[in-house]
Parts: structure tokens; sequence; C-alpha cells
């Protein structure tokens, strides 16, 4: 499956409210996004994107599979990866607390972003990039 032909085929299985393909603003946050230790991530640059009707925002990236602390294997079999800010535009837009990198792995699905780290590096002196498979492992935030 071509990377862009994965993000139409996850449009279809998601109730969206608004779908904004190729660069185009108004789906994810046209403002900066905070890293977990309060430094400035910048624009997050997506490439397709989307809100669900539940207001979660969606942002997927089909070039660049690299680091976000998933293996070695995964970052080879990577299709591509979402951005998710799971209350949309609303604050405080930031990682580790309210947006999450999750990697779609060939033939094993969504991997979140953290999941072939050590925990540790998601912690508030850290840049909470990779705190995805940290809060799903422990149901809460808790750093």
């Amino acid at each position: 499956m071509q990377n862009d032909d994965f993000f139409n085929s996850f449009i279809k299985e998601v109730d969206t409210v608004k779908v904004c393909k190729g660069n185009v603003l108004g789906c994810f946050t046209n403002n900066s996004i905070k890293l977990l230790n309060g430094k400035n991530y910048g624009k997050y640059n997506r490439s397709n994107s989307l809100i669900t009707n539940d207001g979660i925002a969606y942002g997927w990236d089909s070039r660049y599979c690299i680091g976000k602390g998933i293996t070695l294997e995964d970052q080879e079999n990577c299709i591509g990866r979402f951005i998710i800010d799971i209350n949309g535009e609303r604050s405080p837009n930031q990682f580790g607390i309210d947006v999450f990198f999750f990697t779609v792995v060939d033939k094993k699905g969504i991997v979140p972003a953290g999941s072939g780290s050590n925990s540790s590096d998601c912690n508030r002196t850290s840049d909470g990039i990779m705190c995805a498979a940290k809060v799903l492992q422990e149901g809460r935030i808790s750093y």
C-alpha cells in the first residue's frame, strides 16, 4: 500500500468532521507546539490532516519514519506517522500532555512513540516526544 493510500483508507474508517489534504491549514493547530519541558517545538509540517467527530486532530506524514523511540525494525517497515492532538486546537498543544506521536508499521499496526526506548526518557525535563507508549502503558500521565 502506498503511504498516501493509507491516509485515504484511514479517512474512510474514522468519523471525520474535516479533512485537509496536502499542507492545507484548518485541521491541525496553526499555533506552535510546546515540548514537555516548555521549550518551543515549532509548527508541525503536516502533509495531510483531519479532525474527527470527537475533536481529535490527526496530522499524517508519510515522509519521515526515523526516531520517535521505535525499534529499528519498525522504522524499516514504517508506512508513516501520526501526530495526534487529543483536544484539537485547545491548549496546551504540548507533547506528553495532549500531543503524541504514533507510527504506522506494515504488518504490525500502530506503534506509540517511545515503545522501543527506555520510558525514563519521558519526564518533565525531556521533550515529551516519546511519551505515548508510557501514557498508554500506565493508563495515565504520571510525570
